[in-house]
């Protein structure tokens, strides 16, 4: 952190971003070659400490790969998928966060988490892996102004510390591993014993040009409620009544250290059983297609994947306890795109086909326009 009496004005803009690429104070970031060669979700911290409150603070981040941005134990990201699918090997665009009121007087954490995302993981019909590249990287700026009238930044560089967590493996089309044994939040504590933490490392020089962010998130948009029935095989199978593009928030629990499978699809059998057969080929390559996997706690944990997007309806749960219906809900995860118009006709046929081409813009327009 560096303390000056610079104005807030000669930093940065809360309306444009970043205004001198000199301003950024940050070096892109990645781990040890044992950790970063890993499928492995990457943990970055810092600690930083405030001797006054912040008035007014602003971050910028970026990663190779998705990532989730955190000041303390307040997540800023959301469900956002950032950065968006750009060329990487030409730009990637940077994320502005208003962090004023996460920061607090004394110590304080900021971390990153990084994974696949569309940077390394598995893209296009052929699923290829790491068409952009296989080292994951990190980059936030913070600028800070103080109660006291100091200004205070902070850059990702290699004084911060990185290690592995609760996400094991996070692909956007393969799934994750998550193990529900660890605090989701117990790496941000500020007491935490970094000693075994490696240091991170400077990223590997690159040319690609990092840009503001200029076209509405990825982001939750909405949510659904689910319905929870048992198929005849004795599988639970959760219902959302639509198909849309997102995640699903599960409350699961089971023996301690077993393992939960959770899959998604579009259909289901005949017979009411989940049906992935839709998909082709691409299941036979992985079992875990589609799926996620989790290993469970013994205490109820709202399980809810971070890296990763799906097209679906219905989801089936093996190895968990009984689900109700409040223990599940549909996250809808799209482009914040603005709805200008809307359609109402007598015809039910009618008022049906516009409404399954609004869920099928919804669906498809996830920052790069797709056909599924």
């Amino acid at each position: 952190a560096d303390d000056s009496t610079s104005s807030w004005s000669d930093y940065a803009s809360f309306e444009t971003g970043i205004l001198d690429e000199a301003t950024w104070n940050a070096r892109w970031i990645t781990a040890p070659a044992e950790l970063s060669k890993s499928r492995r979700a990457l943990y970055f911290r810092t600690v930083v400490t405030l001797p006054s409150r912040v008035i007014r603070g602003r971050a910028y981040a970026s990663a190779l790969g998705w990532y989730r941005l955190y000041v303390n134990d307040t997540n800023h990201t959301g469900h956002a998928l950032v950065p968006r699918w750009t060329p990487f090997h030409d730009y990637v665009e940077y994320q502005a966060y208003d962090v004023t009121t996460s920061f607090r007087p004394g110590p304080n954490v900021i971390g990153m988490v990084v994974a696949d995302g569309r940077y390394r993981g598995r893209n296009g019909v052929q699923d290829k892996f790491g068409m952009y590249g296989k080292e994951l990287a990190a980059l936030a700026s913070f600028v800070l102004d103080l109660e006291d009238g100091t200004t205070v930044t902070i850059g990702t560089d290699d004084d911060w510390h990185v290690n592995t967590g609760r996400i094991m493996y996070a692909d956007p089309k393969h799934g994750e591993r998550v193990d529900l044994r660890e605090p989701e939040h117990g790496w941000l504590s500020p007491m935490l014993d970094t000693q075994q933490w490696p240091r991170s490392e400077h990223a590997e020089p690159h040319e690609r040009v990092l840009i503001g962010e200029d076209v509405e998130r990825v982001r939750d948009t909405m949510r659904l409620p689910g319905t929870v029935t048992t198929t005849p095989s004795g599988a639970q199978l959760i219902d959302f009544g639509q198909n849309f593009s997102g995640i699903a928030a599960i409350r699961l629990s089971g023996k301690e250290g077993g393992t939960a499978r959770v899959t998604y699809s579009e259909v289901v059998t005949p017979a009411g059983e989940i049906d992935t057969s839709y998909l082709g080929r691409q299941t036979r390559g992985d079992k875990w297609f589609q799926k996620d996997e989790v290993v469970l706690s013994d205490t109820p944990t709202l399980y809810t994947p971070s890296f990763t997007i799906r097209g679906f309806r219905y989801v089936e749960v093996v190895g968990a306890r009984e689900l109700k219906d409040e223990d599940v809900e549909g996250i809808v995860i799209t482009t914040a795109m603005e709805e200008i118009s809307t359609f109402r006709v007598s015809d039910p046929r009618l008022q049906k086909l516009w409404d399954n081409v609004v869920w099928s813009l919804r669906g498809n327009f996830t920052d790069t326009p797709t056909d599924c």
